[in-house]
């Protein structure tokens, strides 16, 4: 959890407001790394975008749209790759500075087994789905114009929340589909943020203090999501989903030590605890539409969240004093997403290309350009029993809080391979 992301920013111009940052003393909302920040699921999915509500046929169905799974004909074992580069830049005092930072990980991995039946379909999935990451690197520096006072520091996050899934759906009729899955929530995050400050005093003697903040966090939660897909005729399908409130688990261990030094004296303090809260997250909605034609899919999606809903239960007293405010911190969104696949004739590969904007959800920064991706994909059938699928995405975002503008832009590679039986 970002305690001290906004109060932070402020502290970059201001020591009076750093220091009071540990007793959260700014009065707004912390931005939770786990609200939002969804990282993409599956190859196939992210190279058209997103748009998979009507379209997923596969195990990636487990998250996307459960009701999917009824589609699967023969047992299939499936795994991913996500790799990441995000590139940042900070513009404070009129100093630019810049950071990267990149991340491999296990995207997914999982069975899905159709269950033979005399008509109709019954399938049954389970596995493991990455879903958000929180890797980023800020690196700021700046001085104050017309003075000697200079800074200098870095903000970093690793980590990410996952769900191990078990869903299943069923054909009720010809031309509808149901499925649920039940979802096991978990992962964790280390938080890094460092500050350097140097000055001098009246008597011109140098005066240096460096901040350094350090938070591991472990979540754990539990929630369902449900699907439907209705086959209106050979050429449209639609879907909808529904997820139910998410509310996870948090244990924060921190610790701090700032490091003072005033000409020839030298001053250490550290300080650490323990968090333990409640955060619910709010039910989720989504809607798709899929056009078949020959050698071509045309895909759209869309996803609703109300993220003013969200709410901090059983917390700390200094914690719980946030709820009232959580409406003016958080916004709700709609995120939008178009996706084309295409096959070409004799080659055998599958082309897919897409677009999404999925809007930041925090509105105590200003949003200078909200956060849009363009897509890209391929896919490769080999033997006729395994597929292999691989998609970019290239997203950007700025944003502006208390004289820092940041500046994002966001790289992903996605590796699918699947095996069928």
């Amino acid at each position: 959890m970002a305690w001290r992301k906004s109060a932070s920013i402020i502290a970059l111009l201001w020591m009076e407001i750093f220091l009071a940052q540990n007793c959260l003393s700014n009065g707004n909302p912390p931005e939770e790394s786990s609200v939002d920040h969804f990282l993409g699921l599956g190859a196939r999915a992210m190279g058209m975008g997103g748009a998979h509500i009507a379209v997923a046929e596969d195990f990636s169905a487990l998250w996307w749209n459960p009701a999917g799974l009824a589609r699967i004909r023969r047992i299939e074992l499936s795994g991913g790759l996500i790799h990441q580069r995000e590139k940042s830049s900070s513009l404070l005092l009129g100093r630019r500075e810049k950071g990267v930072d990149s991340h491999t990980r296990l995207g997914s991995g999982g069975i899905a087994v159709p269950i033979p039946t005399y008509r109709g379909s019954l399938v049954f999935g389970f596995g493991f789905n990455r879903i958000k990451g929180f890797d980023s690197l800020l690196k700021f520096k700046g001085k104050v114009e017309g003075g000697n006072f200079w800074q200098e520091g870095l903000e970093e996050r690793t980590g990410g929340l996952h769900a191990w899934g078990l869903g299943g759906a069923i054909d009720l009729s010809p031309i509808l589909s149901l499925g649920v899955t039940a979802m096991v929530w978990g992962g964790g995050e280390n938080y890094t943020w460092h500050l350097t400050r140097d000055t001098t005093d009246v008597r011109g003697s140098p005066c240096q203090v460096t901040y350094q903040d350090y938070d591991q966090d472990d979540y754990s939660g539990i929630n369902l999501k449900f699907g439907l897909l209705l086959r209106a005729n050979r050429f449209l399908t639609f879907g909808g989903t529904l997820e139910s409130p998410l509310r996870l688990t948090i244990e924060q261990d921190w610790r701090s030590q700032t490091d003072s030094l005033f000409g020839d004296s030298t001053l250490v303090a550290n300080d650490n605890g323990y968090y333990k809260y409640r955060l619910s997250l709010p039910y989720r909605f989504g809607l798709g539409a899929r056009l078949t034609l020959p050698y071509l899919i045309l895909a759209a999606g869309l996803n609703y969240t109300d993220w003013s809903e969200v709410e901090y239960r059983y917390p700390p007293e200094d914690v719980s004093s946030f709820n009232p405010y959580m409406g003016e911190a958080y916004r709700d969104v709609l995120s939008w997403h178009l996706g084309v696949e295409t096959l070409v004739p004799k080659v055998g590969v599958k082309l897919r290309f897409g677009y999404y904007q999925d809007p930041l959800p925090y509105r105590l920064k200003q949003i200078k350009d909200d956060r849009s991706y363009l897509t890209l994909g391929l896919g490769f059938l080999l033997s006729k029993v395994m597929t292999i699928d691989v998609a970019l995405i290239h997203g950007t975002w700025e944003t502006s809080s208390e004289g820092l503008d940041e500046g994002y832009t966001i790289n992903r590679s996605f590796l699918t391979a699947a095996y069928r039986f």
